[in-house]
């Protein structure tokens, strides 16, 4: 495997921690929890979102698969938290599995991503990095609502 991508997947390996981390203890209501009636969500809905992300970015974008997506229901979502983690935690092996074979020479391919013309043609890497921060934003949301969820009941 190449080092550049070694380092991309130790930095996703790194933030799905911190997201662990930030959700241990929860129960399926905690996990559903809204920190206000409206323009928040849940972290079950966020890490739904992350789910749809990763899986548009990596197996779509850079991969060329076929994938359905409903972007919008991502914020809606809501159930199980055990089985939100284990659809995140195959959705992230499936993705590392495309990300670990990529070469060099295949990081610096480009890909154009539909809905998005203002952004032209993009490479391989920039969609890694940008999954990367997007990861990253996403890890603060989660740990934010956690901290006000946890802050309402003391």
């Amino acid at each position: 495997m190449e080092a550049e991508v070694q380092g991309y997947l130790t930095e996703f390996d790194i933030l799905r921690g911190q997201i662990h981390e930030s959700i241990q203890g929860l129960n399926d209501e905690a996990a559903n929890w809204l920190p206000l009636p409206e323009g928040t969500n849940s972290i079950y809905a966020i890490i739904s979102h992350l789910i749809g992300s990763q899986t548009h970015w990596v197996r779509r974008v850079i991969a060329g698969e076929a994938v359905q997506r409903d972007r919008e229901a991502e914020f809606h979502a809501s159930g199980r938290l055990t089985e939100l983690l284990s659809r995140w935690g195959k959705a992230s092996m499936e993705s590392e599995a495309i990300l670990e074979k990529l070469s060099l020479a295949q990081l610096g391919e480009t890909r154009t991503v539909s809905g998005h013309p203002e952004w032209g043609r993009i490479t391989v890497r920039w969609c890694i990095l940008h999954l990367i921060s997007h990861l990253a934003i996403h890890v603060g949301h989660i740990q934010l609502t956690r901290q006000l969820r946890d802050h309402r009941l003391s």
